[in-house]
């Protein structure tokens, strides 16, 4: 639910981009500052989110721990920092697939394989989980949500896929 928010915020602040694009008839949308504050707006609001929210577990969607193959408890950023991270991240993750956008469906390509590859993290996290294991140690991964992450980003792989399929030559829908 917190993705979908983060999806619906950042797709806002690009229908805005798109129809200020359309009604003034020019190529120009949203100035680049207007564009990054409400990155910015949509980012902090779900960073704020993903860090505040804990299950009945006691875990939130997200971790101010830097993480490799798990949390880092040595590397706790703190909570500001940890949010100017994610912001940061979402910001930039959303201009590079910007950026890219325009080539022929590279970032799709690109993003179907990325959400593949997720999904495969988060069905490995999901048969790992500490809250399926009995004995909880080392071998366990401590992870809130991992069979919804996986089906969402199997969703969205599955989604950027039959873009590909119908957008290739002859195209027959455009992004």
């Amino acid at each position: 639910l917190l993705l979908l928010g983060l999806f619906v915020g950042m797709g806002v602040v690009g229908f805005l981009d798109d129809w200020l694009k359309i009604s003034r008839a020019r190529s120009l949308g949203l100035d680049s500052k207007s564009k990054l504050i409400g990155q910015a707006v949509v980012a902090i609001a779900f960073a704020w989110a993903a860090l505040s929210l804990p299950d009945e577990r006691g875990l939130a969607p997200a971790s101010p721990a830097a993480s490799f193959l798990r949390d880092l408890s040595w590397l706790q950023l703190p909570f500001a920092l940890a949010i100017v991270w994610i912001v940061f991240v979402i910001a930039a993750m959303s201009n590079g697939v910007n950026l890219s956008d325009g080539l022929d469906g590279l970032a799709t390509g690109l993003s179907t394989m990325v959400f593949a590859a997720y999904a495969l993290v988060n069905i490995w996290q999901n048969n790992q989980s500490c809250a399926a294991i009995s004995t909880a140690g080392p071998q366990c991964y401590e992870v809130r949500d991992p069979r919804d992450l996986a089906a969402l980003a199997m969703a969205m792989a599955g989604a950027c896929f039959g873009f590909l399929w119908w957008n290739a030559s002859p195209a027959k829908i455009f992004m």
